[in-house]
C-alpha cells in the first residue's frame, strides 16, 4: 500500500507513528477538514494557501477533497521527502501520487512547486540516491524545484509563490500537513503550534518566522493537520482507526 510506506527508505527523513498515519486514511478525516473550512466559512470563491510533504499522504488527500467538496482554488507547495510509514515508497513518492490524482481528475488543485523537503529542506538526513529520486519526481512531474536552504530566504520564496499564484485573489486561509520546518518551525516550535484551526492571536507569532507565523501575522487564520492523536480525539474520530471498529464489532 503506498499510503502506508516503508518504515525505512531512501526518502525516509525522520521517525513517524504508525497509527498516526493509518488515522488519515479514515474517510471521516476528510469529513473534519471539510468540517473546519465550513467553519471558517471558505467557499468556492476563496483561495487558499497549502503547504505539505510526504509524511501524511492520508491527510493530504483529504484536504484535498475537501477543497474540492467546497470547489476551493488552492496554491499548493509540496515537499517530496516522509517519515516514516508515509509516502517513503520511492517508486511512488507524494509527488507521484498528487500527479496521478491530478490526471486522473480526481482532483483539480495540485503543486506545481516542490522541495525535497528533511533537514534544511534540502534532504540534509538522506543519502545522494535520497535526494535524487525526490529531484527526479519533482521534475518527471513537471513541478519547479524549490532549492534553497537558508531559512529567511526559502520562507520569502515561499510567500512570493502562494501571492503571486494566487491570480490576484486575496489568499483566505492558510493549511499546513505535516512537519514541514519553514512552514510550522522546527520541533520544539512544533510541538508548540497547536493542531486544528488557528486563528489570528492565538499564539505568539511575533518571530515571524515561519509561513503560518507569516500568515497569522497577516490576519489570515491557519488549519495545522498535526499531532493526529490530538485532533482525532476532538473530532471524536477513532485512532488507530481499527481498534475502535473492532471493540464495536465485539
Amino acid at each position: 500500500d503506498f499510503l502506508i510506506g516503508p518504515q525505512n527508505s531512501v526518502i525516509q527523513t525522520t521517525k513517524g507513528s504508525r497509527p498516526s498515519k493509518q488515522s488519515t486514511l479514515n474517510p471521516d478525516f476528510a469529513a473534519m477538514v471539510t468540517e473546519m473550512l465550513i467553519e471558517l466559512e471558505i467557499d468556492s470563491s476563496d483561495k487558499v494557501a497549502v503547504s505539505y510533504t510526504g509524511s501524511y499522504p492520508g491527510a493530504n488527500i483529504a484536504v484535498l477533497s475537501a477543497l474540492e467538496a467546497i470547489h476551493a482554488e488552492a496554491v499548493i507547495i509540496s515537499s517530496c521527502g516522509s517519515s516514516e510509514f508515509g509516502a517513503t515508497n520511492s517508486q511512488m513518492t507524494w509527488i507521484d501520487m498528487e500527479n496521478y490524482l491530478f490526471v486522473e481528475k480526481v482532483i483539480s488543485n495540485r503543486s506545481y512547486y516542490a522541495s525535497i523537503g528533511g533537514g534544511h529542506d534540502l534532504g540534509a538526513q538522506l543519502g545522494i540516491e535520497g535526494r535524487k529520486t525526490c529531484e527526479k519526481s519533482i521534475y518527471s512531474n513537471g513541478l519547479e524545484l524549490l532549492n534553497i536552504g537558508d531559512l529567511k530566504e526559502n520562507t520569502e520564496r515561499r510567500m512570493e509563490y502562494y501571492l503571486q499564484h494566487s491570480q490576484g485573489k486575496e489568499i483566505s486561509l492558510f493549511i499546513n500537513v505535516g512537519g514541514g520546518i519553514y512552514s510550522i518551525g522546527d520541533s520544539f516550535q512544533k510541538h508548540e503550534t497547536p493542531p486544528g484551526i488557528i486563528y489570528p492571536g492565538d499564539i505568539n507569532s511575533a518571530k515571524n518566522q515561519t509561513i503560518s507565523e507569516r500568515f497569522l501575522n497577516n490576519d489570515i487564520p491557519v488549519i495545522n493537520i498535526n499531532q493526529i492523536h490530538v485532533l482525532t480525539e476532538w473530532y471524536e474520530l477513532p485512532y488507530p482507526p481499527e481498534v475502535k471498529y473492532q471493540n464495536e464489532q465485539g
